[in-house]
């Protein structure tokens, strides 16, 4: 189970910037 830490980094980003505008 490998996962880039730059693409989980931005998924993580992504998810919070978008929680944050949809709030």
């Amino acid at each position: 189970m490998l996962i880039r830490p730059v693409c989980w980094l931005q998924g993580l980003w992504f998810q919070g910037v978008n929680y944050f505008q949809g709030h």
